[in-house]
């Protein structure tokens, strides 16, 4: 009775064994399955992100989803109903995107990169040039500017890191072109020792007697210098970023047209104090009235933007 009882156990154990290794060898064969399922997706995302050359037609294409071409090789693309609320829609029913200019620099691993400037301008009619937009009677109708950044692979081809549709909007009364002083200007600024950010500067504007300007710096990089956050410092693929690093007013003043004299003019101007292998620091020297007063700024890896000390 006993060597029976045992020989049941000693079946009932083998049957267990043999029942989980074969669990096990499903398991990992699902894992293997499911990993290599997970790298074919990611190569697919990664090919989907790679363009052969800067060209127009090609940026503009694959970024607006296949768009149409005007003669001046503008895209026109279909807004959805949340871009309506935020573009100037042409009178078509669609949006005029143009390819303003591609600004280079080296990040800080050396690695070639690029930054396309992208322009959604108002088109009243097909009667006008459409790379510059029609303007209008609106002082405060500023241009959508969008941004995609790109880096270079070994192979010459370009991978693209970060692409928003609009960034910002930079101009007055619906025009705006690259390097314009008065409308506006974009321009790349070295902020860190091999750490560069993009500088919107919105000219000089103003109504009813107050004038204003200012500039912002826009985060491009694709890694932090240094490591704050831990051992992961990729920026993009990562942390989660605030885009615009620093916004100030270089003027603002305001002028009483009844008394015919200047209520107030505050102007600031900055200063950036260059380190070794480290974020510069930025000094904002703000004029009130006659009367100054400094802001030293850091950057901060927690916060992703420059704040005061």
């Amino acid at each position: 009775m006993r060597k029976q009882i045992r020989s049941t156990l000693i079946f009932i154990i083998l049957v267990i064994i043999l029942f989980s290794c074969n669990r096990q060898n499903n398991k990992n064969s699902f894992s293997a399955k499911n990993s290599s399922n997970q790298k074919e997706i990611k190569q697919a995302d990664k090919n989907e992100k790679i363009f052969n050359s800067l060209d127009s037609k090609e940026v503009l294409g694959k970024l607006y989803d296949n768009p149409i071409f005007d003669s001046n090789g503008v895209a026109i693309w279909t807004p959805n109903f949340e871009e309506k609320m935020h573009y100037h829609v042409s009178y078509d029913g669609k949006c005029h995107t143009t390819l303003d200019t591609i600004m280079y620099f080296v990040n800080s691993r050396g690695m070639k990169c690029a930054v396309a400037i992208l322009s959604t301008y108002f088109n009243g009619s097909n009667n006008i040039d459409s790379t510059i937009g029609i303007g209008g009677d609106c002082h405060f109708c500023s241009v959508p500017i969008g941004v995609a950044l790109f880096s270079q692979e070994d192979n010459g081809k370009w991978e693209l890191y970060r692409f928003d549709k609009q960034l910002a909007s930079l101009g007055y009364f619906g025009i705006y072109k690259t390097g314009r002083e008065d409308a506006g200007k974009i321009c790349l600024k070295e902020i860190g020792d091999k750490w560069t950010c993009l500088s919107l500067k919105e000219g000089v504007g103003g109504s009813s007697g107050a004038s204003w300007g200012y500039e912002m710096f826009y985060n491009i990089e694709m890694f932090y210098l240094n490591t704050q956050r831990g051992e992961k410092d990729d920026i993009h693929e990562g942390w989660p970023t605030e885009k615009c690093m620093l916004c100030y007013n270089y003027l603002s003043s305001y002028y009483n047209e009844e008394e015919k004299k200047d209520n107030f003019s505050n102007t600031t101007e900055m200063k950036i104090i260059k380190k070794k292998k480290d974020y510069y620091d930025i000094d904002l020297i703000e004029t009130k009235n006659g009367k100054k007063k400094v802001k030293h700024l850091y950057f901060s890896e927690i916060f992703s933007k420059f704040i005061e000390k």
